[in-house]
């Protein structure tokens, strides 16, 4: 009897381990899509853990390109391995015509209702609302004053002979480089569509362009280490070079802008875990840890934020009477169509 009774214990043991350790592997883990940089720092130290904590998972963290993660979520739709993705406005929307998301479920997500409508009707179709914008920003131009001899107030003035090899702009085909176009087409006449004049613009610029950065947040430390003396990029990124001299001038014709979306992968696995991380980006609280950690405006306007956060941010009530109007459905459908034709006509 002694001997069936320690069996017994030895069987109880290894009963209780097997369900602990069962307990660990079933515990989710969720696929974030997003970019690197100051994304990704924000994402790991800050909202990240928040997250976890609350919801007792793991995130896991997949950088690239927008370009780069719609792509990915399109490949592995079977076997779809990014559960949720921060995306630009004409890749979500490109996500959206392939089918490769999944509808956002408003009860999972009744921060939803919430957001500004304009940072959400671009993404809302007969089917259902397939994406947030979380954020957005205003694009400027980031320069040096004490290397550039003379103010920098107009598009205009990057064509400028004292330029030449002196300006960073964003690699194709990110958002960065169609706002590129896009102003470089306001600027001689043209608009998003007409775009014909934006190309000649731009074929005019290619002598004052050093380089194309991938990544938005290297562009003011490029302006700073004086490689450049000027860049085009989010005008929030050179909110912490401000003190050491750099300049943002939104320009007087107005500027273009761009949306930081947030989306569901098509046939994800965690799906009702990714709509509890959509609903937590757009609470209140960590909009106000997003906005106040990267000077982005937010897309919930029950956002509460403090004169020092709000001081933070260029887009100012007058930024956002100069934004021109963005057809991010019209770009999302040319993009492809734009990029081959700046690879072809103007950067050769």
């Amino acid at each position: 009897m002694k001997r069936c009774w320690v069996c017994g214990m030895g069987v109880a043991i290894v009963l209780a381990l097997l369900c602990f350790g069962s307990a660990a592997v079933v515990a989710e883990t969720l696929v974030l899509g997003t970019w690197g940089g100051a994304y990704e720092t924000l994402f790991k130290e800050e909202i990240i853990p928040l997250f976890e904590a609350e919801f007792n998972c793991t995130v896991i963290v997949d950088v690239g390109s927008s370009t780069a993660r719609i792509a990915k979520i399109a490949a592995q739709v079977n076997d779809q391995q990014i559960d949720v993705a921060m995306e630009t406005a004409e890749a979500l929307l490109a996500g959206i015509q392939q089918g490769v998301l999944e509808p956002l479920d408003p009860t999972l997500i009744p921060n939803l209702a919430d957001v500004d409508p304009k940072f959400r009707d671009p993404f809302t179709k007969e089917d259902g609302v397939y994406g947030s914008a979380v954020s957005w920003t205003a694009a400027g131009i980031l320069w040096r004053p004490d290397l550039v001899p003379f103010e920098i107030t107009s598009w205009k003035d990057l064509w400028h002979r004292a330029l030449e090899g002196k300006i960073a702009l964003q690699q194709w085909p990110n958002v960065g480089a169609i706002s590129d176009l896009i102003f470089s087409a306001h600027t001689y006449g043209g608009d998003q569509h007409n775009i014909e004049p934006g190309f000649e613009a731009y074929k005019a610029l290619m002598p004052n362009v050093h380089h194309f950065f991938e990544i938005s947040s290297q562009a003011p430390a490029e302006v700073m280490s004086g490689e450049v003396w000027v860049t085009v990029t989010i005008a929030g990124r050179g909110i912490p070079y401000l003190d050491e001299g750099l300049r943002i001038t939104i320009p007087e014709e107005g500027t273009t802008y761009s949306l930081q979306g947030i989306c569901i992968g098509k046939n994800t696995k965690h799906y009702d875990l990714a709509c509890k991380f959509v609903n937590f980006m757009l609470s209140p609280e960590i909009q106000q840890i997003w906005s106040c950690g990267l000077h982005y405006p937010p897309s919930n306007p029950l956002t509460e934020l403090d004169d020092e956060c709000q001081s933070q941010m260029v887009e100012t009530p007058e930024v956002m009477e100069s934004l021109w109007y963005m057809d991010f459905e019209y770009i999302s459908q040319m993009k492809e169509e734009w990029t081959e034709r700046f690879n072809r006509e103007v950067n050769k």
